[in-house]
């Protein structure tokens, strides 16, 4: 991968059509191995796309077609977390199950230990919108 191409993807300055041109050079490197150099096996399980056939995968040297690809079946996947408490609303709205959990915990913690807008408050988390874990607060034991 060139130096450039990662620079502009750390600032956020990178068009469909530069992605599309790595993933052309990609599929041309490792289509032959088709292992999980390519994002498109990597993604599939580890094994070749259902439509492959002897000449290769539908993506087949297209860029475009391995980011369509790519983008659909990331978008398929991924989970979204919502940390919400009580008085205070939603704290947490991402697909990042590791700082889902952080702020899971942090508020729970403000809510027994009495500190915070969330002093006593519900914590509750929420993946795909149905309820993954909750704790329930002092607040409603006084209800």
């Amino acid at each position: 991968m060139d130096a450039n191409l990662i620079i502009s993807i750390a600032v956020g300055n990178i068009t469909d059509q530069q992605i599309a041109d790595e993933l052309y050079e990609i599929c041309d490197d490792v289509h032959a191995r088709c292992d999980d150099d390519c994002p498109v096996h990597l993604l599939n399980g580890g094994v070749p796309d259902e439509k492959v056939s002897r000449s290769g995968c539908d993506c087949f040297k297209s860029g475009s077609a391995m980011l369509e690809f790519i983008r659909g079946r990331v978008n398929e996947e991924a989970t979204v977390h919502e940390i919400i408490v009580g008085n205070v609303g939603n704290v947490y709205h991402g697909c990042d199950d590791v700082e889902a959990s952080k702020a899971y915990e942090e508020y729970c913690k403000q809510s027994k230990e009495n500190y915070g807008r969330a002093s006593g408050e519900s914590v509750v988390w929420l993946k795909d919108s149905e309820i993954y874990k909750e704790y329930s607060g002092t607040l409603e034991d006084e209800a």
